[in-house]
């Protein structure tokens, strides 16, 4: 479940902010060679449009979830415009990652599915491993570049954690999200029950799985809403 308020509405009701959007832009790629072939330039721009709202600095991005669609095109377009936007004369490294490799390809949902995922790595303070990309793009030198893929879950060490999530859908609309851990505005609801553990739930991938959700036998902490976002409005 994602829930999206603002921060003031959801301090008030007493929820547990896992996330807050700082910056969110929205474009689309127009004329193109296909429906499906990307444009450099729309995603320059919905990427630097969507970091100057959210009025952090480009180094201070440590995490990025990209759109990763396996396409040695597209993938390659999609490393320049993030090294261009976040890392065009800056070396401090940048943690790459996309959620497609763990549960295939959501199709419609790949924008959510990585926006939970995010959110998620940003509340518990870890960078969940990448299970792709062992062999190196033949037109791009990554190890020449800022740009890792963690090959194990690590703790994400920051004062402040703050992340940045790619949307390319076909049709050619982009969509770039600045988000940053909620730690700051829950400082005052430690000493409220906390929220249900993934450790206690599994939802299976495959259709035919038997048992939809798994629930241990003693009771769950109580339900909340998992995931409070707001975006700030100018």
């Amino acid at each position: 479940m994602v829930l999206l308020k603002t921060v003031e509405q959801a301090l008030a009701d007493g929820d547990r902010i896992y996330a807050v959007i700082q910056g969110i832009a929205v474009n689309n790629d127009g004329r193109t060679a296909g429906p499906a072939a990307p444009n450099l330039q729309a995603q320059r721009e919905v990427l630097g449009e969507a970091l100057a709202k959210s009025a952090k600095k480009a180094e201070d991005i440590t995490y990025i979830e990209v759109n990763g669609s396996g396409t040695e095109v597209t993938d390659l377009l999609e490393l320049k415009t993030i090294q261009s936007i976040y890392r065009d004369d800056s070396e401090v490294p940048l943690a790459l990652g996309s959620i497609k490799p763990n549960i295939g390809h959501p199709l419609s949902a790949e924008g959510i599915a990585g926006l939970i995922k995010v959110v998620l790595m940003l509340h518990y303070e870890r960078i969940v491993p990448f299970l792709s990309g062992q062999q190196p793009m033949a037109h791009f030198d990554l190890q020449a570049s800022p740009f890792y893929f963690e090959r194990e879950a690590a703790t994400w060490e920051r004062k402040s954690r703050l992340a940045a999530l790619n949307c390319f859908a076909d049709g050619g609309t982009n969509v770039h999200v600045i988000l940053e851990d909620g730690a700051a505005w829950s400082e005052d609801r430690k000493g409220r029950d906390p929220l249900p553990d993934p450790a206690w739930a599994r939802l299976p991938m495959r259709q035919d799985a038997e048992r939809g959700l798994t629930i241990p036998d003693e009771n769950p902490p109580s339900v909340e809403p998992q995931l409070i976002f707001w975006e700030r409005f100018d």
